[in-house]
């Protein structure tokens, strides 16, 4: 592990889940040696006012590409830090922004030798083949995250069926895995408060106002009463333990923050995905930084764990080397901050 190695999260979108994926990071990072200078030195950028709705961007509502600017941003920050860094690994807490035309202008700026973009969407469906396969998938999702199939992209290897309203049509398949993937429609009956422009309950949950979760969290519990009822809706038959419901926004984990032991096990169906537990466990390992043993399961060795699960005493001993390194670098990060 190298202290020169930056974390960059492309933050701002939203804000509040930019600060969620920022707590995971600290929160998966293993410090018991070193304290506070065992985590990864981060550069949150939160920039919402000029990275531009994402959303609205795909539905053509706003001419600007947002990815331009989270590129730009990203790349002004790594080329400040250049003296103090060796390498960027940058990740953003955004599945709408994945889509393949925001995420290509983002791409195209701010990817160098020496800034790694790490790609949300590609490591989660590389962790569930490998964590759920034989599972009903449930993506619940912003209209410009299911429109665009943002994650049709990285599951095309799998057997799946994209439902969109009453019409279910199995997509191309490369492999014969016994998968079942579905978006959510958000058409959700006798729920006529759900307004008829947006996204039926999803889109609710996240955006209406005052209640959605982009203007404060205190709605959790609204928010994931509506969640559930469209999980319970496309889980349909299917037995619970035999269901992966992927939070397709990084706003829907931010209504089961504060689950309790209890609330977990009542969910609807069997396992929840954030997509944010594993981009934060990626962006660590790709930095050299290690994980607390709890995180090292199954879905984060697929994301990219270099030596498989580590056992404590290696923890300690690259810690130490971690400290060693990091002293004989005080000097020249000094002179350069």
């Amino acid at each position: 592990m190298c202290p020169q190695n930056f974390l960059v999260i492309g933050g701002g979108v939203g804000p509040a889940a930019g600060v969620a994926f920022h707590q995971k990071i600290i929160d998966r990072t293993n410090n018991e040696i070193l304290g506070d200078q065992g985590h990864a030195p981060v550069i949150h950028l939160s920039m919402s006012p000029f990275i531009l709705d994402r959303t609205r961007f795909l539905q053509k509502k706003i001419d600007n590409n947002p990815g331009i600017n989270m590129g730009l941003a990203v790349r002004k920050a790594c080329e400040t830090y250049a003296q103090a860094a060796h390498r960027f690994i940058v990740g953003v807490p955004c599945n709408t922004f994945h889509s393949k035309s925001v995420f290509d202008a983002y791409k195209s700026i701010a990817e160098t030798a020496s800034i790694t973009l790490v790609n949300m969407i590609s490591e989660t469906a590389m962790a569930i083949r490998a964590d759920h396969e034989g599972k009903k998938i449930i993506l619940i999702s912003t209209r410009g995250t299911r429109n665009t199939a943002v994650y049709d992209d990285y599951f095309r290897q799998m057997q799946f069926v994209k439902c969109d309203g009453d019409e279910r049509v199995v997509l191309e398949k490369e492999h014969d895995f016994d998968q079942a993937y579905f978006f959510s429609d958000g058409l959700i009956p006798n729920m006529e408060r759900i307004a008829a422009d947006q996204q039926g309950a999803i889109m609710a949950a996240i955006y209406d106002k005052p209640k959605g979760l982009k203007y404060g969290t205190k709605r959790r519990k609204h928010a994931r009463v509506l969640f559930e009822t469209v999980v319970q809706q496309l889980q349909g038959d299917t037995e619970k333990n035999e269901c992966c419901v992927i939070m397709g926004c990084t706003e829907i984990p931010l209504a089961y923050i504060k689950d309790t032991a209890e609330q977990i096990a009542a969910r609807t169906a069997g396992d929840y995905v954030d997509p944010m537990d594993i981009l934060a466990s990626k962006m660590l390992l790709s930095a050299g930084y290690p994980l607390k043993l709890e995180h090292l399961d199954p879905v984060v060795i697929a994301a990219g764990a270099p030596d498989g699960e580590l056992g404590a005493a290696e923890i300690r001993a690259r810690n130490k080397q971690v400290a060693e390194e990091f002293t004989r670098s005080l000097s020249p990060l000094r002179s350069k901050l």
